[in-house]
């Protein structure tokens, strides 16, 4: 059971500048999804990445990966979603 709470998947060929944790969590049944936040650089470029992790069976992750220019798109829309909350 130790293997598989220490395993986990790395960024291939980028640096992890800052770790924002985990940001959301919940379920849906008896599968369970997180979502944390990553300040990274890969190939020279700084990139936000927002990894998704879910868990059934097994693991699935995914990453969705925003520049500069997305970043901003993604917080406008955000906080005109938050103010209509």
């Amino acid at each position: 059971m130790k293997f598989f709470k220490k395993m986990k998947m790395p960024f291939p060929a980028e640096n992890i500048i800052r770790d924002y944790g985990m940001v959301n969590e919940y379920r849906k049944g008896i599968a369970r999804f997180q979502h944390s936040v990553f300040l990274v650089e890969k190939h020279g470029q700084k990139k936000v990445i927002i990894r998704e992790t879910s868990t059934l069976i097994g693991t699935e992750i995914r990453d969705f990966e925003f520049d500069k220019e997305g970043t901003a798109r993604l917080q406008e829309t955000l906080s005109n979603a938050l103010k209509r909350m």
